[in-house]
């Protein structure tokens, strides 16, 4: 019994099984970052923040866009998750975890999603045969896909966006689309179907990439003084209402034909289109001042 217990304590482990497991886990921890593949990478969490992360990057298939990434023994990651390299995005759809050897398989995040704010989510974006994939600098695609389909990690900023939400992709008035349909199809990973939109001169944002968005609150007051209150989105052939939060007299006028004033008061106006897709300004005088202004879309 002696010999066996001083073979014991000679193990890492508590029997030979788990000793040979904390061997191969330190043999592969030594090794690891003298393989060629090996970059030092940066994990991005649901809440977007960033720690280091070692990792082997594998292509699959020689593919540009689909990456294996191997990484150090009992590493947990989760799906949904983003892996940056350097200014390089990759999403994880699926994660193995072997405790010596866990890998995550990613997707090359080859376009952006830019936020009124500022903020912005890397995403997969695919041309309408969902297996095209959509560079910024694929004319073609831009010009030709009326439909896109969208990879995002399931963020709470990305559970913000919703359906009519509006991206420009390319610096291009062809890369502008519409999200349609949301769908969860797996933990972690939220899918946008987009279609094509189109460019809203004086709105849109092409220089950034920053599409304008219907339902955003842009606080359009001139002098921060006066606003005018009612509803942003029109639906065709209902008449809506809208005011000026003052006692003085004031005018009003909208900058589309396809408009059709209803009733004009002291300080309101009443309007009604029967065009869907339609984007206009309502403006508001007091003295040929122009005081307020709010930009109106259409819908059916």
């Amino acid at each position: 019994m002696r010999y066996f217990d001083a073979y014991k304590k000679r193990l890492k482990g508590s029997n030979m099984s788990k000793s040979i497991e904390l061997d191969t886990d330190d043999n592969i921890t030594r090794e690891f970052q003298e393989s060629p593949a090996y970059r030092q990478a940066y994990l991005i969490d649901k809440d977007f923040n960033e720690s280091l992360l070692d990792v082997r990057m594998v292509n699959v298939d020689k593919s540009v866009f689909s990456k294996n990434f191997y990484l150090l023994p009992k590493t947990k990651l989760e799906v949904g998750q983003y892996i940056r390299i350097e200014e390089e995005y990759f999403l994880i759809y699926e994660f193995e975890y072997n405790s010596s050897s866990p890998y995550a398989k990613t997707k090359y995040c080859n376009q952006v999603i830019n936020f009124t704010d500022g903020n912005i989510i890397p995403c997969v974006a695919e041309g309408e045969s969902y297996g095209v994939k959509m560079t910024a600098t694929n004319d073609v695609i831009l010009e030709t896909d009326t439909k896109v389909k969208l990879t995002i990690g399931n963020t709470e900023l990305g559970r913000t966006i919703h359906p009519d939400f509006r991206v420009i992709f390319g610096n291009s008035a062809q890369g502008i689309y519409r999200v349609g349909d949301i769908t969860v199809f797996k933990t972690g990973v939220i899918m946008l179907t987009c279609k094509k939109d189109k460019f809203m001169e004086g709105l849109d944002d092409l220089t950034n990439n920053i599409a304008w968005q219907p339902f955003h609150d842009y606080e359009e007051k001139i002098n921060n003084t006066r606003s005018i209150k009612g509803d942003k989105e029109m639906i065709i052939g209902i008449e809506y209402e809208y005011s000026l939060n003052t006692k003085e007299i004031c005018d009003f006028a909208v900058d589309n034909p396809n408009v059709k004033i209803i009733n004009l008061s002291s300080n309101g106006i009443v309007i009604s289109c029967d065009k869907a897709g339609e984007i206009f300004k309502i403006k508001a005088f007091i003295k040929d001042t122009l005081v307020a202004e709010k930009t109106i879309i259409t819908t059916n």
